[in-house]
């Protein structure tokens, strides 16, 4: 799962070889090797699951990458969002969740695909 996601990623890269596609995609193969057990979540696809985006919403996001501020800036013609969270009982259930927001525009929002995974290995520090 993980691997396809990248390699969409990296297809994506040949279809517009920019420096910010390129970071967005660095950036996800750092967080995401090694990992183990993932999930997946885009709420446009699956439709409003109410109770999953309340659970969400309440986790705290810590942004790892964040282009929107230089977008507004006008150096370039999209803005991508990578935030992080954990589950907040580590000691029942050690999930890590990502919220990717890709392409976002002056006329359009990054639509977020959501991510929840565990590492193969205990590496608590890697974050």
């Amino acid at each position: 799962m993980v691997s396809s996601y990248i390699e969409e990623s990296k297809q994506i890269l040949l279809e517009d070889p920019t420096y910010e596609t390129a970071r967005v995609i660095s950036l996800l193969e750092e967080i995401l090797v090694d990992v183990g057990e993932v999930g997946y979540y885009f709420s446009e696809d699956d439709g409003v699951i109410e109770r999953y985006e309340e659970y969400l919403a309440g986790l705290e996001w810590n942004y790892v990458y964040d282009s929107s501020q230089v977008y507004r800036l006008g150096n370039q013609d999209v803005y991508n969002i990578i935030q992080i969270a954990r589950t907040p009982h580590p000691e029942f259930n050690d999930y890590w969740y990502l919220a990717v927001s890709l392409n976002g525009s002056n006329l359009s929002s990054a639509p977020t695909e959501y991510l929840r995974f565990r590492w193969k290995s205990n590496d608590r520090d890697r974050i």
